[in-house]
């Protein structure tokens, strides 16, 4: 039996320097799917230093083009190049999908991660914005009308439901974490509040480090670990602080520092104003570490409150979560069972029933 090909669009791979969740959710998946005895090409753009072919955990990756360029170059590539060894597609949408529709009649599925309507008049110029804005709220809903969609959470698929994308056209497919790596460990001596993912204007570190300096705990720290590019505006403001001497700013961790912070922190804090889930909590709270956020989007879902963590609609409610966390006035018994629910076995499982079921026309 031949073979068959799964081609991803992918705006990062893992090597890239500031890679997220978004790209660790697809290569994930990807390696059970070639378990299961697919192949896996990920279509990526280049960076610094990058080559134009790499092996990643048993993936072919292929790259081409720039940050925005790619988007054409990617397209040609695979069409070039690729179309004809390619059984399924995957289309992940950052703000930006690769409308791949519009040149390949391959099954595919779009992979939604969240809403980025908002977020990009954040993090980019209005002449750019504007772009990645009308493609989310006017085209995308009617050029993938007849596509599968895989949403990360029902926040995200709500969100997108919104927009005019079908209920019945959704997978839900929720972020696994590697288990094996998440283990309890002695805490920090000094309580210790962890930010651990990308450093972007959207995730609100500076509010995170406001709220720290206003909390003022005894003896307490502030660790910031991840890279991205406000990460030279954060580390300004760490200058400024009246706290300076307790938040550390570690930059990107490996993965086996990451689950070391996870593990020791005596909590995990985001101030972040949107995402599609919030791996981050789940990886947290695997190693025994509650999460506090705001009640926004996909974290409202990852955060059970008092279940696996706290939730707060305003700041003055977010300071008092986490002394109440650090005063250890509230327990959460159940933070490994919660988050041993979540697999990148079950994740990779769903998404591939979304890519091999095509919708009628």
């Amino acid at each position: 039996m031949k073979q068959k090909t799964i081609t991803v669009f992918l705006w990062k791979d893992l090597k890239h320097p500031y890679a997220g969740g978004s790209i660790v959710y697809a290569f994930n998946q990807a390696e059970h799917w070639i378990k299961q005895g697919y192949r896996v090409i990920f279509l990526c753009p280049r960076f610094k230093g990058s080559k134009k072919y790499e092996k990643i955990n048993g993936c072919h990756v292929f790259r081409s083009g720039g940050k925005f360029s790619n988007y054409i170059t990617l397209p040609y590539l695979y069409l070039t190049k690729f179309k004809k060894h390619t059984d399924y597609i995957l289309d992940v949408e950052n703000g930006t999908p690769y409308f791949t529709p519009l040149f390949s009649n391959k099954p595919k599925a779009m992979l939604l991660l969240h809403v980025h309507k908002d977020v990009v008049f954040k993090e980019l110029p209005f002449y750019l914005a504007w772009m990645p804005y009308f493609a989310e709220v006017y085209l995308m809903p009617i050029i993938y009308r007849n596509t599968p969609l895989v949403a990360i959470s029902k926040s995200t698929k709500k969100g997108f439901e919104k927009l005019g994308f079908k209920s019945k056209n959704f997978t839900l497919s929720y972020c696994g974490f590697d288990q094996k790596s998440a283990k309890p460990k002695t805490k920090f001596k000094n309580p210790t509040i962890l930010y651990l993912g990308r450093i972007e204007k959207y995730k609100r570190i500076q509010l995170l480090i406001e709220m720290f300096e206003k909390l003022n705990y005894p003896n307490s720290e502030l660790i910031i670990a991840g890279g991205g590019r406000y990460l030279p505006e954060i580390k300004k403001r760490v200058k400024n602080s009246p706290l300076k001497n307790r938040i550390k700013i570690l930059g990107k961790v490996s993965e086996e520092e990451k689950f070391n912070l996870y593990a020791k922190s005596w909590i995990y804090a985001s101030a972040s104003s949107a995402e599609g889930w919030g791996i981050t909590v789940i990886e947290a709270n695997a190693c025994n570490t509650p999460a506090v956020s705001f009640n926004t989007a996909g974290l409202n879902e990852s955060i059970q409150h008092k279940t696996n963590g706290l939730i707060a609609n305003t700041k003055s409610e977010f300071i008092t979560n986490m002394k109440k966390i650090l005063d250890k006035k509230i327990k959460f018994p159940k933070l490994k069972e919660y988050a041993s629910q979540f697999t990148w076995e079950n994740s990779a499982k769903k998404t591939l029933e979304a890519l091999t079921k095509q919708l009628h026309k």
